[in-house]
């Protein structure tokens, strides 16, 4: 991944352009494939959730409740079915969230 550092939004959307012109003359450019920002301020942080960056010590029971009772609106957002692990008999039951 290339990091691309810029003072303002009027750079970033000069940026953003440049980026596009590249990528729609690339070969490998696919209509349909988004952009993707990050919106973090150091790219070598991980990529978690919003959920998981607040909720580090919690127990992976209730971050699974958490994810169950919201499950149907995350498929409204992805457009499709979000399948998550049933609860019993998992692995991870008893332990907490890095």
């Amino acid at each position: 991944m290339e990091q691309k550092i810029v003072a303002s939004w009027e750079e970033f959307l000069i940026e953003l352009e440049v980026i596009r012109r590249q990528r729609e003359s690339s070969a490998d450019y696919e209509q349909n494939s988004p952009l993707l920002f990050r919106g973090q301020a150091d790219y070598r942080w991980p990529l978690r959730s919003t959920l998981e960056r607040v909720c580090e010590r919690m127990p992976y029971k209730d971050y699974y409740r958490i994810i169950a009772k919201i499950k149907s609106q995350i498929e409204s957002l992805v457009g499709g079915d979000w399948p998550i692990p049933p609860l019993s008999g998992n692995r991870a039951f008893g332990r907490r969230i890095r």
